[in-house]
């Protein structure tokens, strides 16, 4: 069976369904079984590629919003609006917020020596700072560091 014969079988079938009309009508015409079963696996490993590369691009995209947040987070802290950082001085920056804020929670709670007023406003700043903490280690985890 020539080419011209077997892409005019495939232009009238859906031809990535293993089990569908194609396939059998190619081998009943005399298409030569590797070919079938060649191109059945060619069409199989470019479906996997597609799943992968559409798995790869909502990860990257999710690491471009996180990365677009942590800029954000250092161009506040810094002043430097019109400035984007390098990677290595963002997660450096990162990694001494998340340290100065541990140690700011710990005297935090030290000073949490009663349920008075005081107390319990030392008490909420060590609450949102944890949960400041934990939001820098997600951003971070979420670009494979983990702190």
């Amino acid at each position: 069976m020539s080419e011209d014969r077997l892409e005019e079988i495939q232009s009238r079938y859906d031809y990535k369904n293993p089990n569908g009309d194609f396939f059998y009508e190619a081998i009943v015409c005399g298409v030569k079984t590797e070919i079938v079963k060649d191109m059945s696996w060619l069409i199989s490993e470019l479906e996997k590629c597609r799943a992968e590369n559409k798995e790869l691009n909502r990860i990257f995209d999710f690491q471009l919003e996180r990365m677009d947040e942590a800029d954000k987070l250092w161009q506040d802290a810094t002043g430097k609006h019109d400035t984007s950082p390098d990677l290595g001085v963002l997660l450096e920056w990162l990694m001494a917020e998340i340290k100065q804020l541990e140690k700011r929670i710990d005297d935090w709670r030290g000073a949490v020596s009663s349920e008075t007023d005081r107390g319990m406003e030392w008490k909420d700043k060590a609450e949102k700072a944890e949960a400041e903490v934990k939001r820098l280690k997600a951003i971070l985890a979420d670009m494979g560091i983990y702190f």
